[in-house]
C-alpha cells in the first residue's frame, strides 16, 4: 500500500469516527461536541501561544522580560481578544470571572506533584535562571511541598552532580 493510499484510508476511518461520533450524546465536558466559533479559537495559533503576565503588564509591549533573561514576546492584539471573549461568557453565564487560557504542562506538573509526592516533602528542582520552569517553586509552596535548588554550573551549562550527591546525602528527597 502506498503511503497516499494509507493516508487516505486513515483520513476515511477518521471520518467515518467522527459520523459514529455524531450519534452520540456524551455525558462528560471533554467529549462534548464543541461550537463552531469554540473549534475555531482551540484550532488557532493562540492555542498554543502563552500570554504571561497581566494585561497592565504587558501594556502593549512587543516583548516581556521576567527575570532578567526569560523573554516571552506578545501576541498582538491578544488582550483585547480575551477581554471581549470573556465578557461574553461572563454575560452569557451570569457570571463575574471566566478564563480562556488552555491547559497546559503546568497542569501536568501540579499533577504530577500532587500525585508523587506529599505535603512536607522536600523537591529538587532546576532554578529558573538555568532552564528550571518559573513557577515551580512557588507552586511548590502553594501545595505544602520543600524546595531545594539544584546546583548548576552556568559556565558549563551543565547540573552540579557532586552538589546533588551531597544534597541527597544530608536530605531526605522526594
Amino acid at each position: 500500500m502506498t503511503e497516499k493510499n494509507k493516508a487516505i484510508k486513515i483520513l476515511n476511518k477518521l471520518e467515518q469516527s467522527e459520523r459514529d461520533d455524531g450519534e452520540i450524546i456524551h455525558l462528560t465536558a471533554n467529549e462534548s461536541v464543541m461550537s463552531p466559533l469554540a473549534n475555531r479559537w482551540q484550532s488557532s495559533i493562540l492555542n498554543t501561544r502563552y500570554a504571561l503576565g497581566s494585561a497592565e503588564g504587558r501594556n502593549g509591549k512587543k516583548f516581556n522580560l521576567f527575570k532578567k533573561n526569560f523573554i516571552s514576546k506578545n501576541i498582538n492584539g491578544f488582550d483585547e481578544l480575551k477581554t471581549l471573549a470573556e465578557n461574553a461568557c461572563q454575560k452569557l453565564f451570569y457570571c463575574e470571572s471566566s478564563e480562556f487560557r488552555t491547559l497546559s504542562g503546568l497542569h501536568g506538573m501540579i499533577s504530577i506533584i500532587g500525585s508523587l509526592t506529599s505535603p512536607g516533602d522536600l523537591i529538587v528542582t532546576l532554578p529558573s535562571q538555568y532552564v528550571g520552569h518559573f513557577t515551580t517553586v512557588s507552586l511548590l509552596k502553594r501545595m505544602g511541598r520543600k524546595n531545594i535548588l539544584l546546583p548548576y554550573s552556568s559556565d558549563k551549562f551543565e547540573l552540579d552532580l557532586d552538589g546533588l550527591k551531597k544534597i541527597a546525602k544530608n536530605n531526605k528527597i522526594k
